[in-house]
């Protein structure tokens, strides 16, 4: 038991991935939808002024994009540092089909909040704002892929990082 302690399982770094992904866009996704409603009432109101209400809608045209880019940065950013502890994780060789194994049930996984998120996505009261959030809807349509991509990397690295360390760990 000894040997197994404190060692750091890729695979649920995988699965950790999956997750947050997936409450971020659902959080994302409502909180957009929210601050649609809220700008549709602000811009109804006679009594706003008309720079609060050109304020609003500067602030939901610049909404998406945002969001867009700091969820494809926080997909890129958690897998390169999910490969960066994949790094110092050493295992033997024997263990790289087990790994495949649980790869095969993280990408099936990844393919159920995939779907999760495109049918929330699809409902008739989000597809308004779904469809302005193009990046999410993007890595979500290819979720299954990037996560066997990342495993693929991740195997790769660390059986190269057991071959380097000159034999059993």
């Amino acid at each position: 038991m000894g040997i197994l302690k404190n060692k750091k399982g890729s695979i649920q770094d995988l699965m950790f991935l999956i997750v947050i992904v997936f409450v971020f866009a659902i959080v994302t996704l409502f909180a957009f939808k929210f601050m649609d409603s809220f700008n549709n009432e602000i811009q109804a109101m006679p009594e706003i002024p008309s720079d609060a209400k050109t304020s609003t809608t500067t602030l939901m045209g610049n909404f998406s994009g945002v969001i867009d880019n700091s969820f494809l940065f926080l997909v890129i950013g958690m897998g390169v540092i999910t490969l960066i502890f994949a790094a110092m994780v050493r295992i033997h060789p024997v263990f790289i089909a087990l790994f495949l194994l649980f790869l095969c049930f993280t990408i099936f996984l990844s393919a159920v909040f995939s779907n999760v998120y495109e049918s929330v996505a699809d409902n008739d009261q989000m597809i308004g704002v779904s469809s302005q959030l193009t990046g999410i809807n993007l890595i979500f349509s290819y979720l299954p892929i990037i996560i066997g991509g990342f495993g693929s990397i991740l195997c790769i690295i660390m059986y190269i990082s057991w071959k380097g360390s000159g034999g059993l760990a």
